[in-house]
């Protein structure tokens, strides 16, 4: 018997590309995301007034270059998630997502002119306002009108009130229905 072994390269399972993802350059209405030029260079000539422009690297701008899809369907929106602008279909449905896990303190130094979801407390009567300003979350989701409202989970809105700087002792839950908010 021999000792010997016999060693074989190993292969790579899978390749990886090694070309940067491909990007495009769109101009829009700041005010209602209306995609007025998407291009494949980068642009410098836009009136900052009443227009932005945003580099996306959604496959679907190959499909709108090339004329197989409506550029009218698709307007230009901010992802919050990611956090960057991104082109999507126009809708009138709202969709109300988690941002993200965490237990955030209602702020009483802002306005609620510029609040989507604006909260106040009354100590008086112990009594609680939620308010929505349905003008800022048009805007702020290029929403023309906000005919649907779609959410993943019930309790998307319910506000959880504990110790003042303690998150861990929960006083009560305040079920916050959205389609009746809204």
């Amino acid at each position: 018997m021999s000792n010997e072994i016999t060693t074989e390269p190993l292969l790579s399972e899978s390749k990886k590309s090694t070309r940067p993802k491909k990007t495009w350059w769109v101009r829009f209405d700041r005010y209602n995301g209306k995609i007025l030029t998407l291009t494949q260079r980068k642009i410098s000539e836009y009136t900052p007034e009443t227009e932005m422009v945003a580099e996306v690297d959604n496959p679907i701008c190959r499909d709108i270059l090339r004329g197989k899809v409506k550029k009218t369907n698709y307007a230009v929106l901010w992802d919050f998630k990611k956090e960057c602008w991104n082109l999507d279909v126009k809708s009138t449905t709202l969709v109300i997502t988690p941002r993200d896990n965490k237990l955030k303190p209602i702020r009483d130094d802002v306005s609620p002119e510029n609040c989507d979801l604006y909260v106040r407390l009354f100590k008086k009567d112990n009594s609680l306002l939620v308010s929505v300003n349905l003008k800022n979350i048009a805007e702020t989701m290029n929403l023309a009108d906000i005919g649907f409202i779609s959410t993943t989970a019930n309790n998307l809105l319910d506000l959880y009130l504990t110790r003042k700087n303690d998150p861990d002792y929960l006083v009560q839950i305040v079920p916050v229905n959205a389609e009746q908010l809204i």
